[in-house]
């Protein structure tokens, strides 16, 4: 099995765009590497990227597209009680993972863009 591609969030800035920007990067990635699999990871303020209110409805376009390329996007539970972030807050595509997953996958990584 390859390894996989993942696209890390960490930061958070009012005037920063939601997700758009790294989803169409992810996008991008799975389009060009088939093979492997690329995964959005929102951890540390990032995960405020993933709220509901956080992200206009045009987003779900980009969504739609990401699960049909297979990309997955997931929060750092950590992340996400560190803030005391309910989940119900969370948008429905982000899948909330423990801490060993999280950092499983970005130790496992064959490349890791930041943002």
């Amino acid at each position: 099995m390859s390894k996989p591609v993942v696209v890390t969030l960490s930061t958070f800035s009012p005037s920063t765009p939601s997700l758009v920007a790294p989803l169409r990067v992810a996008i991008g990635l799975a389009s060009a590497y088939r093979r492997q699999t690329v995964t959005v990871l929102l951890c540390d303020e990032g995960v405020l990227h993933a709220l509901k209110e956080r992200n206009p409805v045009w987003l779900e376009r980009y969504i739609t597209s990401a699960k049909a390329h297979r990309v997955e996007l997931w929060a750092d539970q950590p992340s996400v009680e560190a803030l005391g972030l309910q989940t119900d807050l969370l948008h429905t595509a982000v899948l909330l993972k423990s801490a060993d997953e999280f950092w499983d996958i970005r130790s496992e990584s064959s490349l890791n863009l930041l943002f």
